[in-house]
């Protein structure tokens, strides 16, 4: 995948010059502070049962097909231990965060090929501390403190709410270091959705039957559906 990411990241970062040639509806990039709308809907569009049976879904196809992710898998990390490693940040993240990881804690694989969900990993709790941590160290005017990956690949990541009383589930913010923060989905629930729908679909696979604007077109329409006012955060021609 990491082909395709690269393009993608590309488009982001020099496709400015390019603009005109986009569609204005697909490429809105919002630079965003987190409101209580997003906070609301993300709330009332959660479905921790779902959240269950995605990640099991999408980890069974993993194991179907033998992928790095089926051969990498950490061991799944209760609540109580999770509250354990946040507690030094006096947050807790979202319900949500705490369901995946309960089955599910990321994956030890140091690449992103055989991603989780399209080209990117599904980070620990550990690697989601650590990684906060480090952003920590950076003039990132535009990035939270608040704000820990779920997943990743490369300088970009997706990222979740870590608050000071106990939620269902939190936005998920998109954040690539060359280009900033976008709202991208509207919690967990919906970006599990979309992973398993580009898997069911076979978009998660770079394998020439169809071309980049073709599938990024398609991989579009998959998150509009899923998640209405968010922004799908690649340039779509």
């Amino acid at each position: 995948m990491r082909k395709l990411s690269v393009f993608l990241v590309l488009l982001v970062v020099f496709g400015c010059s390019k603009k005109d040639e986009l569609s204005e509806e697909v490429y809105q990039p919002q630079i965003v502070e987190l409101t209580d709308d997003h906070r609301k809907i993300a709330l009332t569009a959660s479905d921790l049962s779902r959240v269950e049976e995605l990640t099991i879904q999408i980890l069974n196809y993993h194991k179907s097909q033998n992928t790095l992710v089926s051969r990498t898998l950490n061991p799944p990390i209760a609540k109580e231990e999770v509250k354990k490693l946040f507690s030094e940040f006096s947050c807790e993240p979202p319900e949500e965060i705490y369901r995946i990881w309960s089955i599910i804690n990321g994956t030890s694989m140091a690449g992103s090929d055989d991603s989780f969900i399209w080209y990117h990993k599904l980070m620990s709790a550990e690697d989601s501390i650590s990684k906060n941590k480090e952003l920590r160290n950076y003039d990132m005017p535009d990035w939270n403190s608040d704000w820990f990956p779920i997943f990743e690949f490369q300088d970009e990541w997706y990222f979740f709410e870590c608050t000071d009383t106990p939620k269902l589930a939190s936005p998920i913010v998109f954040y690539f270091t060359e280009s900033g923060a976008w709202y991208s989905y509207i919690n967990l629930t919906t970006m599990l959705e979309f992973g398993a729908a580009v898997i069911s679909q076979g978009l998660h696979k770079e394998d020439g039957e169809i071309s980049y604007s073709e599938r990024n077109r398609r991989l579009y329409e998959i998150h509009r559906k899923l998640n209405e006012g968010a922004t799908f955060p690649y340039a779509v021609e």
